[in-house]
């Protein structure tokens, strides 16, 4: 199908827009797509003229092919083209520069929309028989096909090279984008950089939830985000990073009140003097924290010594036990007064767990310092 015909269907039709850069009628063209699909915004056609032509027929197609059924509508019809690859022709290199997805953005906040999503193999496949065996026969079908478009390879305004111009907007970008957006995934390359983790902790600490693995392992970044962020400490994703000393101490120097928080045998190391003016609300914590750590602790059943198992916790812990409420590898002791068979008792059994001493009673455990016989 040549041009001229398939601009002439494309008027017949319900979308007299797309093909604008391939028409004598490019100006007429251009300014029906910018009635039908960005007037709402605003922005007068009189600015938009001022755009270079391809950013006009490039954010035309953007929010045009908003609209499913119509995108892949234009798209069949240019790919059984024999000389056209739809994907060249609708998906400009324009979208992968920053002065074009900096202009995107700011019609973005005037509401068109902040992405696009090229066709799918998926998409491809929902066409009939007839269709997608004629588009099985073209090269460019399987460039695409293998390379997986569409989906999480949509395209963005937030996309930007430069680092200075991304740093500068990329506050704006999360505010506009807000928790759902994609305005902060970006490649693990950036979430080496302090003053990108910066910012979007600012922002909401949640969203390095979505950084990459690299970035979660990071101990010289943590240490700088919890200085700033301690509380993000209780959402960070890798628990080794979270056991490292040196991280629980700069989130209790930066915020003393969570020191109750922070599991007891990751504190440690630290100057009595320190520690006293951080608990010298709570004096009796110091002696909690500044004498070494003798074991950690488990309970399983009901206690004999305690009425419950918060007086327990609190008799443990001021004599230098750590208790945790999960049976872990970490455990050193495992109270179980009442000698019941439980998950816990059971698993102990298991060669991986069998450091682990079972006490019967927790005051013999604090009086006889059993920690010095298993240690």
């Amino acid at each position: 199908m040549n041009d001229k015909k398939l601009i002439k269907n494309l008027f017949i039709g319900d979308n007299p827009f797309i093909v604008v850069a391939y028409s004598d009628q490019e100006e007429e063209l251009i300014q029906e797509g910018f009635r039908r699909f960005l007037a709402f915004s605003g922005l007068s056609y009189d600015e938009f003229k001022t755009y270079r032509r391809v950013w006009q027929r490039q954010l035309i197609i953007n929010q045009a092919f908003q609209d499913e059924d119509l995108k892949m509508q234009v798209m069949r019809d240019a790919a059984l083209d024999d000389d056209v690859d739809p994907y060249d022709r609708f998906f400009d290199d324009c979208l992968y520069t920053d002065d074009f997805n900096l202009c995107w953005f700011d019609l973005a906040l005037k509401g068109i929309a902040d992405s696009v999503d090229p066709p799918s193999d998926h998409d491809w496949y929902e066409f009939d028989e007839e269709t997608y065996s004629k588009l099985e026969g073209k090269d460019w079908f399987w460039d695409y096909y293998d390379l997986g478009v569409g989906g999480d390879n949509e395209y963005t305004p937030y996309e930007i090279k430069n680092k200075k111009l991304l740093l500068e907007n990329l506050p704006r970008f999360l505010k506009f984008a807000g928790k759902k957006g994609n305005a902060h995934k970006r490649g693990w390359g950036m979430w080496k950089d302090y003053e990108f983790v910066r910012i979007i902790t600012d922002y909401d600490s949640e969203l390095l939830f979505d950084g990459p693995p690299s970035f979660h392992k990071n101990k010289k970044i943590h240490l700088k985000i919890l200085a700033e962020h301690p509380d993000y400490y209780f959402k960070m994703r890798n628990r080794n990073l979270k056991k490292d000393k040196d991280i629980t101490k700069v989130v209790i120097q930066a915020k003393p009140e969570l020191l109750e928080r922070i599991p007891r045998q990751y504190v440690s190391n630290f100057n009595p003097f320190v520690l006293t003016k951080i608990t010298e609300k709570k004096p009796e914590l110091a002696k909690k924290y500044i004498q070494p750590l003798k074991g950690i602790v488990c309970i399983t059943g009901k206690l004999k010594s305690y009425k419950t198992k918060k007086e327990a916790r609190e008799a443990l812990e001021i004599n230098g036990y750590a208790v945790s409420e999960r049976l872990t590898q970490e455990c050193n002791f495992l109270v179980n007064e009442s000698n019941i068979k439980s998950s816990k008792s059971e698993k102990i059994k298991d060669w991986r767990y069998s450091h682990i001493k079972e006490i019967k009673d927790i005051n013999k455990l604090i009086e006889e310092n059993w920690h010095e016989r298993y240690r």
